[in-house]
C-alpha cells in the first residue's frame, strides 16, 4: 500500500513523459486493473482503454492514476474491516501477556458500554465456591459466583486434552429484590440413610488401606487408584448429604434451591448476599457468554472442599472422641429461645454437626448438655448461635471458628470462652486420642406395625 501511495504522489507532482515504455507499463498494472475490477468499488467510473496504443503518454498516465487510486481505496476497506474482526484477538494477546485476568479487558470494552453500575460502582467478584444446586428434587454439584449485582451458576467442565477447563452457563439472579430463606431439612428417607452410610463404609475402608499401604514402589499405582476412589466417593458424599437449603426468590418469579452441609458456610454466603442486596444496586442486564468464560480467570476456589484432597500430611489433627460440653450464652440483646450448633471439618465417615437442644425464653439461657463426636483428621471447630421463633426463620446471633490442636487438648474438661459477635458462649473441651471403628449404620425407627396386617386381622 506504501508503494501505491508513493507511485500516486509521484504520479500527481511529476509529469514524465512515457516513450517506447507503454507496453511495459500496461503489462506491469495488467493485475492492479483486474483487482480493481474485482474490489467493492463501482467498476463504471473506471475506463481502462482496450488499446492503449492509440492514447497519448499523457492519458495513459491519468489513467494508471484512477487505477492506483482505486486499489488504494479498496485496500483501505478491507484493511478496516479486518482490523474490526482482529479486535478480539488483540484483546485476549494483550491480556495474556500481563498477569490480569481476561475479563479485565473485556470488563473494560463493557465498561464503555454501560456496564458501570449505579453509585459509579462495577461489577466485580465478591464471592465464589462449589454448591449444590436442587432442581425438581434433582441434586447438581455446581460453581456459584457472586458478583456486585447478580448471582452466576455455572457446571465446570473439566480440560481434556488440548482443551483448558471451562464453565457453562446454568442460570443466574439479579440481586435486586432477591429474598433469602434457609431451612434445615434433617428428615432423611430410610433409603437414602442406607447409601449414605455404605459411602461413609467406603470411604473409612479405603482409609484405613491408605495408612497402611504408605510405602513401597509397587503400591503408588494402588495408592493413587486408591486416593482417587476417595475422592470420587467424598465428592458424591458432598453432593448428597447437605441438608441445609438455601432458597433464594427473584422479584421476576424465578426461584432457585442452595444445599449446603454446613450452616456456618451458609451463613457466609447468606449475609454476603443480604448486605449485596440491601445496597440499591441498579441491575445491567450482563454479557452471559462473556461473563462465564470469564470464570476460569477470576475463580479463586478451584475445587470442592474435600478433605482427601487438602488433608496432606494430616499432623496435628485430631483423631478419636472429641467432646463439647454446652453450659451458658450471655449478652442477648432480648429474651429468646436459642441453641448452639457445632461443626467439625475432618472426613466425613461419622456426622460433623450437632446441636443442643432449644433453651426457655431467656437472656442468660443454660444448657449445660454435652455433644460427643468422632472425628478424623479434624482441625477446626465452628460454633454457632442460633435463635429460634415461632412460625419465623431462625436467626444467626453470631458465629465463630476454633482451631484445634491436639497437644492443647487432653481427656480432662477445659472450659473456655468463646465470643460470637455480641453473645459469648461458655463451653468445655475434652479429646481422647483412640483408632476409629467402621461407622456404624444409623437407628432406624421400628415401623408402626410390628406384625403383618394379615394376622391382626
Amino acid at each position: 500500500m506504501d508503494v501505491y501511495q508513493e507511485a500516486v504522489d509521484y504520479l500527481e507532482t511529476h509529469h514524465v513523459p512515457v516513450e517506447g515504455e507503454a507496453d511495459a507499463l500496461e503489462d506491469v498494472f495488467h493485475e492492479e486493473v483486474v483487482s480493481c475490477f474485482l474490489s467493492p468499488l463501482n467498476t463504471e467510473s473506471i475506463d481502462v482503454p482496450d488499446s492503449p496504443t492509440l492514447l497519448s503518454p499523457e492519458e495513459l498516465l491519468e489513467r494508471r492514476l484512477v487505477v492506483l487510486k482505486g486499489i488504494l481505496e479498496s485496500e483501505e476497506v478491507y484493511l478496516r474491516e479486518l482490523d474490526t474482526l482482529l479486535m478480539p484477538m488483540k484483546a485476549l494477546k494483550a491480556s495474556a501477556r500481563t498477569s490480569q485476568p481476561v475479563l479485565s479487558s473485556q470488563e473494560s470494552s463493557q465498561s464503555k458500554c454501560g456496564v458501570t453500575l449505579s453509585h459509579g460502582m462495577r461489577r466485580q467478584l465478591m464471592r465464589d465456591g462449589f454448591v449444590v444446586d436442587v432442581n425438581e428434587g434433582v441434586r447438581n454439584l455446581r460453581h456459584l459466583f457472586l458478583y456486585t449485582d447478580l448471582l452466576l451458576c455455572t457446571r465446570c467442565k473439566h480440560a481434556v486434552k488440548g482443551k483448558q477447563e471451562q464453565y457453562r452457563f446454568c442460570w443466574y439472579l439479579p440481586l435486586a429484590g432477591l429474598r433469602l430463606r434457609w431451612a434445615a431439612d434433617k428428615k432423611r428417607s430410610s433409603d437414602i440413610n442406607v447409601r449414605l452410610h455404605a459411602l461413609r463404609t467406603k470411604m473409612f475402608i479405603l482409609r484405613q488401606q491408605l495408612q497402611q499401604h504408605t510405602r513401597g514402589p509397587r503400591l503408588m499405582a494402588m495408592n493413587a487408584r486408591s486416593r482417587k476412589k476417595l475422592e470420587h466417593l467424598e465428592l458424591m458424599l458432598f453432593t448428597y448429604a447437605p441438608v441445609y437449603r438455601l432458597e433464594l426468590h427473584s422479584p421476576s418469579g424465578k426461584s432457585h434451591t442452595l444445599c449446603f452441609s454446613s450452616l456456618y458456610e451458609l451463613e457466609e454466603w447468606r449475609e454476603v448476599i443480604h448486605k449485596l442486596t440491601t445496597s440499591n444496586i441498579e441491575t445491567v442486564p450482563p454479557d452471559l457468554l462473556t461473563l462465564t468464560s470469564s470464570c476460569v480467570k477470576l475463580r479463586m476456589t478451584q475445587q470442592p472442599p474435600l478433605h482427601s484432597i487438602s488433608a496432606g500430611e494430616n499432623r496435628g489433627s485430631l483423631c478419636g472422641t472429641f467432646s463439647i460440653a454446652i453450659h451458658s450464652a450471655l449478652g442477648l440483646q432480648q429474651p429468646a429461645s436459642v441453641y448452639v450448633c457445632v461443626e467439625v471439618d475432618g472426613y466425613d465417615f461419622f456426622d460433623e454437626e450437632n446441636q443442643s437442644h432449644p433453651s426457655v425464653n431467656s437472656l442468660n439461657p443454660h444448657w449445660d448438655q454435652e455433644l460427643t463426636f468422632h472425628v478424623d483428621g479434624a482441625h477446626n471447630m465452628k460454633v454457632l448461635c442460633v435463635s429460634q421463633k415461632d412460625g419465623e426463620n431462625d436467626t444467626v446471633l453470631g458465629k465463630t471458628t476454633v482451631k484445634l490442636e491436639s497437644k492443647q487438648l487432653t481427656n480432662r474438661w477445659r472450659r473456655q470462652t468463646l465470643q460470637l459477635g455480641q453473645v459469648e458462649v461458655i463451653l468445655s473441651l475434652k479429646y481422647i486420642h483412640h483408632y476409629l471403628q467402621p461407622p456404624s449404620p444409623a437407628a432406624q425407627q421400628p415401623p408402626v406395625f410390628c406384625v403383618p396386617i394379615e394376622r391382626v386381622a
